[in-house]
């Protein structure tokens, strides 16, 4: 009779365990979920900046923009260290200002919103084509039409910590900013490169729009989570 009554006991502890072992971690079910977020990106030329959308150069030039044009493709949330991989990638299927500090709402996630017991350790925005169209004023007061193409621009990355587990938030916003400082066009020599008053760049084997691209790699990335 001690024996049965000891293993009714026991069954009896360990059901309510077992329980909730089983519901927080039902499939489906994260520890925390995205409820909603955002992703933007902008030029911010700090102490380069002329006003006016225009910015000064290294070499002396003022670029001004008319319009500048960027098309996200996903935000991600990776953990790692030396080698990284997604928790949740969220596609956009949107362009932004870049001028305008526009933002985009997350749509889709992959593999769900519903995130799961994990350490984020970086978030990495990938952007499929940024254009830049506007005029450069030259050291010898010329002034040149300026078309620019990157398809793609490089990654924007940046470190970022939040342990997701038992203590996260139930449900969380979160809102991702890329930060472009004024160097952007440093070391372009834009009268070499003007022909009959235009400067196109575009193509990736483009020495100028490699420059563009390394100083777009330093790209500043803030996250708020709320």
């Amino acid at each position: 009779m001690q024996a049965r009554e000891f293993s009714f006991r026991l069954s009896a502890m360990l059901a309510p365990a077992t329980v909730m072992l089983r519901c927080t971690f039902e499939n489906g079910q994260g520890f925390s979920k995205i409820e909603s977020g955002s992703v933007t990106a902008r030029l911010e030329p700090g102490g380069r900046d002329l006003g006016n959308q225009t910015v000064l150069t290294d070499l002396g030039y003022h670029v001004k923009l008319d319009s500048a044009k960027l098309e996200i493709g996903e935000v991600a949330l990776e953990r790692g260290s030396d080698t990284f991989e997604p928790i949740v990638t969220i596609s956009i299927t949107s362009e932004l200002d870049w001028l305008d500090a526009q933002r985009l709402a997350f749509e889709h996630f992959a593999p769900s919103r519903e995130l799961p017991l994990a350490e984020v350790s970086r978030v990495t925005v990938t952007p499929i084509k940024l254009t830049l169209a506007g005029s450069v004023n030259g050291v010898g007061a010329t002034t040149s039409t300026l078309t620019a193409t990157l398809a793609p621009p490089p990654a924007f990355q940046g470190a970022y910590s939040w342990k997701i587990d038992r203590d996260a938030p139930e449900k969380v916003r979160i809102d991702v900013d890329a930060l472009t400082d004024g160097t952007l066009f440093d070391g372009i020599d834009f009268d070499k490169r003007a022909q009959s008053g235009a400067v196109l760049l575009s193509g990736s084997d483009d020495p100028d729009v490699m420059r563009i691209s390394e100083s777009l790699m330093k790209t500043e990335l803030t996250v708020e989570r709320k």
